[in-house]
């Protein structure tokens, strides 16, 4: 039999369970292995189901608390609002400053701990206050932050409920591999040699299809130069200002034969240039240096 991986999803792990159950109740040969296969789909099935509404109250929480921040951050507005009419709308003022020394930002937009930490510090300061309106905030402060710390809790406790029952998930995956392989054992052991009637019991894990090699290849083609399709221009031969295309593509110009001939030094001469075409041709070379200035 070819395992189903761990990181598949339960549900696919109990469709391999049931087709394994329905080919083991059509032989009577193996009936009688049925009830150890579906007491394991049995307790993979109720795990799942476990763990799938320990996930949807870990949203629900996460949404309770997000709800109870936004109590806490009107609260936090309404004692700002108080404290600033109070100071006459000064936000320099140095009662202003005790409660909110970096603005209000700094409050609303720190961490969940740390929201908790500056509300009751405040809720302590308005408590301690000689107006009387400020000190009614103090009772509303620490409300609101109970109410949050009870969020925060709840959340943290879906959590850990959460990642508790999905490791249950997957060790129950685990033991229903487990038993897969000892049934494949005990019908290896019933129909020894007949590897193919063997696997019919199992469902086959399915794979996504492999591309084809020719679909493969023409996705991300290879950027190379096509035959004769951009000939390269090199000089005429017999002609120098004239170009033809070249007989044989080169992504290079390159000279033609006898063309564009080349200059080197002639012989015994302080390095004057005469033509490679006219060396050893007669008395060439010296009317070439006559004419450059170098022979008498």
């Amino acid at each position: 039999m070819e395992a189903r991986s761990l990181q598949a999803a339960p549900a696919e792990h109990l469709e391999d369970l049931g087709h394994l159950i329905a080919n083991l109740r059509a032989d009577p040969r193996t009936a009688r292995l049925v009830p150890g296969v579906e007491m394991a789909r049995a307790t993979l099935a109720a795990r799942s189901e476990d763990w799938r509404q320990k996930y949807n109250l870990v949203h629900e929480t996460q949404s309770g608390m997000e709800h109870a921040e936004e109590d806490l951050h009107l609260v936090v507005r309404t004692c700002r609002d108080v404290i600033l009419a109070d100071v006459r709308h000064s936000r320099r003022a140095p009662k202003f400053q005790i409660y909110f020394p970096r603005g209000l930002r700094a409050v609303i937009r720190a961490p969940y701990t740390d929201q908790l930490v500056s509300v009751r510090a405040i809720a302590e300061r308005c408590a301690q206050d000689p107006s009387p309106k400020i000190r009614e905030q103090a009772g509303t402060l620490h409300a609101a932050a109970d109410r949050m710390q009870a969020a925060f809790n709840r959340r943290a406790q879906a959590l850990a409920a959460e990642s508790a029952s999905s490791g249950q998930v997957q060790e129950q995956k685990i033991q229903t591999v487990e038993t897969c392989r000892r049934i494949s054992n005990r019908l290896s052991e019933l129909y020894p040699n007949q590897w193919n009637r063997v696997r019919s019991y199992f469902r086959r894990p399915r794979r996504g299809a492999r591309q084809p090699e020719d679909a493969a290849a023409g996705t991300a083609p290879a950027l190379v130069p096509a035959a004769e399709t951009a000939p390269a221009l090199v000089p005429a031969a017999g002609t120098a200002p004239a170009l033809v295309p070249a007989a044989e593509t080169a992504p290079a110009l390159v000279p033609a034969a006898e063309t564009a001939p080349a200059l080197v030094p002639a012989a015994e001469t302080t390095g004057s240039p005469v033509l490679v075409s006219r060396q050893g041709q007669g008395n060439h070379g010296e009317e070439v240096a006559k004419l450059v200035g170098l022979a008498p």
